[in-house]
């Protein structure tokens, strides 16, 4: 009988040893860790714009960008001007300009009449101005050209002609601004020489 009393007992105390252990466990916390995002890879390729290539400076309708000289204009490939235009009778050694940073060199065609100047973009040489006088035969996408006379300068440039930079610039018709443009020196009442770009920072 006291087996069977001790036999009840020792049941009991251990049904209340595990009870306690089990209520005294402490509680786990789970914890999900972020799962790290994959970088985002950022293109810092520079993006072409001439100059700087700095916005394009309009006045009127007018931009630099959109105007041509014959099949040439602001941004064209050097390996295109030479393409259409063949080897350039001088090319001057690349030089960094303290005005915008960029690696600049200079390309003239004297028998032809026509003089570059380059810019370094995304490791390509495009135009970024050009000069052009006699015998360059070029015109330009309102067909002015060398010899055209200042009334039709005027008549087809009308509202985009740039009189306040003119009354600093005798003999030159400014189209667009001397920050971006294209500008006409006049002799005589004719066009004797034709310039696209920017002649001032």
């Amino acid at each position: 009988m006291r087996n069977k009393t001790f036999g009840s007992l020792l049941v009991m105390i251990l049904i209340v040893v595990f009870l306690a252990v089990g209520c005294s466990a402490p509680e786990i916390e789970v914890v999900y860790k972020d799962i790290p995002k994959t970088p985002e890879i950022e293109d810092d390729s520079p993006e072409f714009t001439p100059a700087d290539m700095d916005e394009p400076v309009e006045y009127g309708e007018f931009s630099m960008y959109d105007e041509t000289i014959g099949q040439l204009m602001i941004s064209l490939e050097e390996t295109k001007v030479i393409g259409m235009l063949g080897n350039p009778g001088e090319t001057t050694e690349p030089k960094i300009w303290a005005a915008d940073g960029f690696l600049h060199k200079t390309s003239s065609y004297d028998a032809l009449g026509v003089e570059f100047d380059y810019v370094e973009i995304n490791e390509n040489f495009v135009i970024n101005t050009v000069t052009a006088k006699a015998p360059f035969d070029g015109k330009t996408s309102r067909g002015i050209g060398i010899g055209s006379s200042e009334a039709d300068v005027m008549a087809v440039y009308e509202k985009d002609i740039n009189t306040d930079e003119m009354k600093d610039n005798k003999g030159v018709v400014i189209v667009g601004s001397i920050y971006g443009g294209l500008l006409l020196t006049m002799e005589n009442g004719v066009v004797t020489s034709m310039f696209l770009g920017a002649s001032a920072e």
